[in-house]
């Protein structure tokens, strides 16, 4: 590591700034849940919301504490270097800021909403007439 070790929420707020202006560019890790990731020419960031279980007496599982965020530096074979969940109230907001503008970003909210809302649209106008 360098000799000049830089805070996670310093490292989260440049990845924030980097997002927002497109330097940094966000991919769906796979087809199913909340996984995303950053491909670096050293590595990549990964952000995510992760589901907790915890097994019940009764054998089956439920889900604990709701869906915590997980923030995760990783070297260029995709093995995680630093884990992190935010624990402050300082960092909470941060890596929650970081993985919706992931996800905005890596799945194409704006337009895929919109198309899903004019499909409807159409849609229901078409059912309407006679």
């Amino acid at each position: 590591m360098s000799s000049d070790p830089i805070k996670i929420t310093d490292l989260l707020h440049l990845l924030i700034e980097g997002t927002k202006k497109g330097a940094i560019k966000w991919e769906p890790e796979s087809t199913e849940g909340d996984v995303f990731r950053a491909k670096l020419d050293s590595g990549s960031v990964r952000v995510s919301r992760v589901v907790a279980f915890s097994p019940s007496t009764a054998g089956s599982s439920y889900i604990v504490g709701g869906s915590p965020l997980l923030f995760e530096l990783l070297n260029a074979d995709g093995r995680s270097l630093f884990p992190y969940r935010p624990m402050t109230t300082e960092d909470h907001p941060l890596v929650e800021e970081l993985f919706n503008l992931a996800r905005e970003q890596a799945l194409d909210l704006d337009k895929t909403i919109d198309a899903l809302v004019e499909e409807i649209r159409s849609r229901a106008g078409a059912a309407g007439k006679p």
